[in-house]
């Protein structure tokens, strides 16, 4: 009976192990991150990318908000690396 305790209390706990939102990661991961791991990983972002962590968690939030695959299998620093392409102006 106790190596049945065990084994449920540890599988119990890997169950709830979660792990930090990464730009290797997608849409998919993005959607379901709790704000406290978006805010790290922006944190990050900004960092590299400039631009303040609110901002990119609102461009991120807008972009994966598409409930699309091909959008939401688009790993967030491909997003990221995207988007400073698309705000240069226009030369006009």
């Amino acid at each position: 009976m106790k190596k049945v305790f065990f084994l449920f209390f540890f599988t119990l706990m890997l169950s709830s192990v979660s792990f930090a939102l990464a730009p290797e990661d997608n849409g998919y991961a993005w959607n379901t991150a709790s704000y406290e791991e978006k805010v790290a990983l922006c944190k990050e972002l900004s960092k590299t990318n400039g631009k303040d962590y609110s901002y990119w968690i609102d461009m991120l939030n807008g972009f994966y908000s598409i409930n699309n695959w091909a959008i939401l299998s688009t790993k967030i620093k491909e997003v990221a690396a995207q988007i400073p392409l698309s705000e240069q102006p226009s030369g006009e």
